[in-house]
C-alpha cells in the first residue's frame, strides 16, 4: 500500500471514520504513515439518527482478516434464528442451520459494535480521530492535501460537493 502514496510525505489525512476510513487508517498507520481521520459525528459509529442498528452477513474470519488486516469476530455474533415480518402480519421465527455461519454486527458507538471495535484498534495503531469536522462543500475538499483519501459513505451531498454523478435508488 505505501507505494501508491510515495512522494506523501508520510501524512495521509482521510475523511469519514466509517468502516473503509477506520480500516483505511489501521493499515497506513501500521505501515509507518501518521494518519489523521476526520469524522463530523461527535463520537464513532455514524449517523446517530439511525444507529444503533444490525447488519447481518456470512463472514469467513480468516479470509476477511487477510483481506482487511483487522480481526473483528470479537465484535461479531452468531446468528441462531431470524424472524420474518410480513407487512401487517405477525413475524415467524426461523432456525438457522448450524451449518450456515451467518453473523450480526452492530453498527454504533457502543462498545459491542464493530464501530467501537475498530476504532480502538486504530487509536492503539496511533491513528488520530478529529470528531465534530463536517466537510459541506468543494472547497472543504479542495483544501486536503495530495493523497488524502474521502471514505464519506454514500452522502448525498458528499457527491454533489464533488461534481460526482449520484443517482438515488429510492422514490
Amino acid at each position: 500500500m505505501s507505494g501508491s502514496f510515495s512522494g506523501s510525505g508520510k501524512k495521509v489525512e482521510i475523511v469519514g471514520a466509517g468502516l473503509a476510513g477506520l480500516v483505511a487508517g489501521i493499515n497506513l498507520a501500521r505501515e509507518g504513515f501518521e494518519v489523521v481521520i476526520y469524522e463530523k459525528e461527535k463520537s464513532c459509529g455514524g449517523c446517530p439518527n439511525f444507529r444503533p442498528d444490525p447488519a447481518g452477513t456470512p463472514f469467513h474470519f480468516d479470509k476477511l482478516k487477510d483481506f482487511i488486516g483487522v480481526d473483528i469476530s470479537s465484535a461479531c455474533r452468531r446468528v441462531t434464528e431470524w424472524t420474518f415480518y410480513v407487512w401487517g402480519g405477525k413475524g415467524k421465527v426461523y432456525r438457522i442451520p448450524e451449518s450456515f455461519e451467518g453473523y450480526m454486527v452492530e453498527r454504533s458507538n457502543r462498545q459491542s459494535s464493530l464501530d467501537y471495535l475498530l476504532t480502538q484498534e486504530a487509536l492503539d495503531a496511533g491513528v488520530r480521530i478529529e470528531y465534530g469536522r463536517e466537510f459541506r462543500g468543494w472547497d472543504d475538499f479542495a483544501n486536503l492535501p495530495p493523497n488524502s483519501i474521502i471514505t464519506t459513505g454514500m452522502e448525498g451531498h458528499v457527491y454533489r460537493s464533488l461534481g460526482l454523478p449520484l443517482i438515488n435508488l429510492y422514490i
